[in-house]
Parts: C-alpha cells; sequence; structure tokens
C-alpha cells in the first residue's frame, strides 16, 4: 500500500519491521515500490541482500523485478548474474515467457545483441508477440533495420499477429532503409489488419513515406487520419517530410496550420524548422522563427536552437552578428559543436582573428581534437601569400 502511494520511507519501515518473517513477497514487494518510484538501484540492492541472507530463494518475480532494475541501469554484468541464478534454479523454461521476455529486454537495452537474439532463438516454442516485439524493439534501437524485419517477418511465418507497436517499429527500420516497396507490403498488412488508422501506425506510415520520398501519399495518409489521431507527433513527422525532401515552403505551411490548430509545438520541433531554414539560407524567416519561439509559444531557446540562427550567420559570413548571437546563450558559453561550426564559417570566409578565438575556445572544451588544430592551420595557411 505505502509504496503503491509513493511513500516509499514508510513502505522500508513497515518492510523492516516484518524483515524476521523471511517472507520473499514482502522482498517483491518493496523492490516493485523502488522500481515504481524510479530508485531502481535501490531495488536491485535489495535483491542482492536477499540473495546473501541465504535463507530465502529468490522466485520469479523476484527474478523478473532485479532483471527490470538491471535493465533500466543498464546494468550488464549484475543482470547477468540475476540470468544466472534463475538458470541454476530453473526458472527459465518454456511456459516463463515473462522472464525470458525481460531477459532479452536486459541484453537488447545493454546492446548484447547477439546474446539477446540467441536467447530468443533458444525458445522459439514460447515465441510470442511480447518477446518478437522486444527483440524488434532491441535490434531497432540499435539501428540493425535488416534484423528487425527479418525477425517481424519470422513474426508471420510463425502466424503471430503483429500489434501496433510492431507495425511502427518496422516502418522505421524500412524508412531507415528507404526499402520502399517492403514499407508498403507492411502498410497493406496493417490495413488488411485494420490498424492503418492507429495513431502511431498512420504516424509510422507518414514518416516511412516521407523519407521514402512519396510525399503525395505522406499526406493522404496524414489527411485521412481521425482528427483525435493527429496530435503533435503526427504533425511534426509530416513537417519533417516535406523539410526532409528540401521542400521549405510546404513545410512552412505546415507549421502554419499548426499554429492555426493550436497544435502544441514542441522545443524538438523548432530545431528542425530553424534547420531547414539554415540549409535553406532563409535568414530572415530564420530569425522570424528563433524570436517567434519565445514570443508566441513561450519556448526558452536552448543551446540548439542558438546553433542553428549561428550556423546560418556563419555560412552567409555575417560572423560578427554570429559572435553577438553566441553571447545570447544561455550561460554564455557555446558547445564544442557551435565553436567547431564557427571555426569552419571562419575558415570559409577567411578571418583569421576569429579563427584564433574559436579555435582557442574549441581546444579549451576538447584539447585533444585534433580537427580544431587542422581547421586554424588550414586558416593561417591560406593567409600566406
Amino acid at each position: 500500500m505505502y509504496g503503491k502511494s509513493g511513500n516509499l520511507a514508510e513502505a522500508r519501515g513497515v518492510f523492516r519491521e516484518i524483515y524476521a518473517s523471511q517472507c520473499v513477497i514482502s522482498w517483491n514487494t518493496m523492490m516493485s515500490a523502488c522500481i515504481q518510484q524510479e530508485r531502481d538501484e535501490e531495488a536491485l540492492a535489495l535483491f542482492q541482500e536477499m540473495i546473501s541472507t541465504g535463507s530465502i530463494a529468490p522466485d520469479n518475480v523476484s527474478c523478473v523485478l532485479a532483471l527490470t532494475a538491471c535493465a533500466n541501469l543498464e546494468a550488464l554484468e549484475a543482470g547477468e548474474a540475476i540470468h544466472a541464478i534463475a538458470l541454476e534454479i530453473g526458472l527459465l523454461v518454456i511456459e516463463n515467457p515473462v522472464l525470458i521476455n525481460c531477459v532479452l529486454h536486459l541484453y537488447g537495452r545493454c546492446g548484447r545483441l547477439d546474446r539477446a537474439a540467441a536467447i530468443f532463438r533458444e525458445h522459439r516454442g514460447d515465441e510470442s508477440l511480447v518477446s518478437s516485439n522486444t527483440i524488434i524493439g532491441a535490434f531497432a534501437q540499435h539501428g540493425r533495420w535488416k534484423e528487425a524485419l527479418a525477425i517481424f517477418r519470422g513474426m508471420q511465418i510463425a502466424g503471430i499477429r503483429p500489434s501496433k507497436l510492431t507495425f511502427a517499429a518496422v516502418l522505421d527500420g524500412c524508412a531507415n532503409l528507404s526499402a520502399l516497396a517492403e514499407g508498403r507490403s507492411i502498410h497493406a498488412l496493417a490495413a488488411a489488419l485494420g490498424l492503418e488508422q492507429e495513431a502511431v501506425v498512420a504516424t509510422s506510415l507518414v514518416d516511412m513515406y516521407g523519407r521514402c520520398g512519396c510525399l503525395t501519399i505522406a499526406q493522404g495518409i496524414f489527411d485521412a487520419m481521425p482528427a483525435k489521431n493527429k496530435n503533435e507527433l503526427a504533425w511534426s513527422t509530416l513537417f519533417g517530410a516535406y523539410a526532409h525532401r528540401g521542400r521549405l515552403g510546404q513545410a512552412m505551411k505546415i507549421l502554419g496550420r499548426m499554429q492555426q490548430e493550436g497544435v502544441k509545438i514542441h522545443p524538438a520541433l523548432f530545431v528542425s524548422v530553424l534547420n531547414s531554414c539554415s540549409h535553406a539560407g532563409m535568414l530572415e524567416e530564420c530569425l522570424r522563427q528563433f524570436a517567434s519561439m519565445r514570443l508566441d509559444h513561450g519556448i526558452q531557446p536552448k543551446m540548439e536552437h542558438f546553433g542553428c540562427v549561428i550556423d546560418l550567420l556563419g555560412r552567409l559570413g555575417a560572423l560578427a552578428e554570429a559572435e553577438r548571437f553566441m553571447g545570447r546563450i544561455p550561460g554564455g558559453r557555446p558547445n564544442l559543436l557551435i565553436w567547431m561550426s564557427f571555426l569552419g564559417s571562419c575558415r570559409t570566409h577567411s578571418d583569421l582573428e576569429r579563427a584564433k578565438r574559436a579555435a582557442r575556445e574549441a581546444i579549451a572544451l576538447e584539447p585533444r581534437r585534433s580537427s580544431s588544430y587542422a581547421v586554424l592551420a588550414s586558416v593561417i595557411a591560406a593567409q600566406k601569400p
């Protein structure tokens, strides 16, 4: 009760009172409370303390909770030890899909994809939607899209019905691989299963078709979405589809429609907006959108927003204005990426003095980065007759 209500101190006190009962359920309850409160390290410490008593054997729930904590912490070594304990006491059997899925999630989260794939294959007889989604998500998280799509094909052969989350993951894979033909096939399957209009699936379809250059189809899918599903992510995805293909005019129309519809605009979208303006060389629009962040949306520009404007000013040769803009960055200290961008602009426009200042700042932030010295040397060399 105390754990669920968030009162972890009370829960801990009650737990210590019944500690002498040596009941595994009380240990599990306390671990669960810690995980709910995002206190994964404490949950893991409790598991290890329970094991150290020598009188309480962990059960299935104990191992599930401990592995969950390890995955959240990306604590691979501790997770491997718990995996070994589960094997030793015979918990990892084919009829235990929940624990198997936790093991898959641990190795996937920690980047041990080959190990996760091996375990998935070992338990083929227990292949389920959850375990399939877990392994697909693990491969997708680490950019191994081909393997994710291969697992998806295996699901179809095994007769496992994909969920909307499955479709979102594999459509993302198609987008990253520019695999339009496979994306169309997956789209057809989603439609056949009645999932095409689900918000996460429809948004993934807009992204896939947009990144594969099929903007008319992407727009059509967005237009067909129910109004309730046209959330901030869906609008942002449509904007990104046009911006990614260099259709800045249409992208800005989408932004205007978002503002008219009262859609809340996330700060991350403004990075895309400003970056698009920067690459198109649209200084006036870039500055207008930068000002709009604070004035119209109440968003305080962060380092990455300043970086987009500074990059554009630098590439246009407005180096003095770019320097002034750097002085407006909260905290007054540009990061390495901004200094390197500015240094590159100084090289392009043969401004040795500013290049020296930029190089000093970049070197102070990361002394071992050789590119700072190389760019400065090229500027100096260009000044010689």
